[in-house]
């Protein structure tokens, strides 16, 4: 009973008390439940992995970002090549243990079968080791993390597209984006890709992904970074192209299309139900049509010809 006096004398104090305003102390802050999205592991970055006709291609962004005020750039697609195998990687999340991750994986790799199977049981394995062993010692909140995608191939020339996401493995059969560009990059590439898509033509739509990429999304920017494991042969990184050229080349395609897209939508509707409409629009919506259809051809025949004098003559390797 002694216990619960005092409770019943500070209530009755309280209640003689006047009303007052709460303070700003006053109040208890707590943590709100989901977290706010500025406050949740961000996997910055954007990277994507594509399944080509002759290859696999990869391709990340180079903006290295530190809390919201400190960037700088370095790469993100690692490789590594020996007698039977080739492979490439790279990925999004936290920097550090990105980079742990992509010395795991090849270190496992290299040192195991170089089956497709025992590949993808080493990365697997790499995986898992982190976020069982070190994400969970890490002491801050929230806690760190990555995906990852790897491109290889293995001896015998056979190629494979793996993603890891978390914790969980996935083989991909076409293609596949990982960090915070990747929902708008994924509209960008299921407009252009198709599964019988080269290397040499996949290429130029991961310049147009990362281009798009970091126009619109915060944490993505620095040069675009690609690697491309052919049939057989070396590991393609190099390209001898400006990509900056190339990139704006992309962006004069694109406002060379606009009138010409606006020109194919614009044709001459029903008033109502038993009018049609004359022929006389008709035909000024198609020879408006035909107009800008021959801008546009005249204009991308030069900027193609505008491209090679660029690029010297190499418009890609």
């Amino acid at each position: 009973m002694s216990k619960i006096m005092p409770r019943t004398e500070n209530r009755q104090w309280e209640a003689l008390t006047p009303l007052r305003p709460l303070r700003p102390f006053d109040i208890t802050h707590r943590p709100p439940y989901p977290l706010k999205p500025s406050e949740r592991r961000r996997k910055v970055t954007i990277a994507a992995g594509f399944m080509c006709q002759d290859g696999i291609l990869l391709c990340a962004d180079t903006e290295l970002t530190y809390t919201d005020i400190l960037k700088y750039e370095g790469s993100k697609v690692r490789t590594f090549q020996d007698s039977e195998t080739a492979l490439a990687i790279t990925g999004a999340g936290d920097w550090e243990y990105l980079r742990m991750a992509f010395d795991k994986v090849v270190d496992r790799i290299e040192t195991s079968d170089r089956s497709m199977p025992a590949i993808e049981g080493a990365f697997e394995h790499a995986v898992l080791d982190i976020y069982g062993r070190h994400i969970p010692l890490c002491p801050r909140e929230p806690k760190p993390g990555f995906d990852l995608l790897l491109g290889v191939r293995s001896d015998g020339g056979k190629l494979a597209l793996f993603k890891s996401s978390d914790t969980a493995i996935a083989k991909i059969s076409s293609f596949d984006l990982v960090g915070m560009g990747a929902l708008l990059g994924r509209s960008a590439v299921e407009t252009l890709y198709t599964p019988d898509i080269t290397v040499r033509k996949c290429a130029l739509l991961a310049f147009h992904l990362l281009r798009l990429a970091k126009k619109h999304v915060p944490s993505v920017g620095g040069h675009s970074d690609i690697a491309s494991i052919p049939m057989d042969g070396e590991i393609q990184t190099d390209y001898g192209i400006d990509i900056t050229v190339l990139e704006q080349a992309l962006v004069d395609f694109h406002e060379a299309l606009r009138p010409v897209a606006l020109a194919f939508a614009d044709f001459p509707l029903s008033r109502g139900l038993l009018q049609t409409p004359s022929r006389e629009d008709e035909q000024k919506s198609d020879e408006a049509f035909d107009l800008a259809l021959g801008r546009f051809a005249q204009k991308i025949r030069d900027l193609r010809e505008r491209q090679k004098r660029l690029q010297n003559g190499r418009f890609w390797p």
